[in-house]
């Protein structure tokens, strides 16, 4: 259905929300293939390079990736100093409630 379309379909539509789902799965398929198929670096120069285009190329692909973990870095910094304004958690001990003698 995706690939037969002869028009992009109309914003906000659900034709276009399944298009777009099948162009990020589609580009999740190959950045894991391009992973699996990588050989294997032979030295940690090479190692070193490697992940450096990996990250370039995950960038480049997916870039809703970045800016999703800057917002919730964000909310986790925002959270963090929430907490540390409330100062320190105090803690109080409950007493043992006193057990009555069964009878017998």
């Amino acid at each position: 259905m995706y690939d037969t379309l002869r028009a992009p379909p109309a914003p906000g539509s659900p034709m276009e929300m399944i298009c777009v789902y099948v162009f990020n799965t589609r580009q999740r398929a190959q950045y894991i293939q391009t992973l699996l198929t990588m050989p294997s670096p032979q030295t940690e120069d090479r190692a070193k390079t490697l992940r450096e285009l990996l990250q370039t190329y995950s960038r480049e692909l997916f870039p809703y990736h970045e800016r999703q973990e800057e917002k919730q870095s964000l909310s986790m910094q925002e959270i963090m100093e929430r907490e540390l304004a409330r100062g320190p958690l105090v803690v109080v001990a409950e007493q043992t409630p006193s057990r009555k003698k069964s009878k017998r």
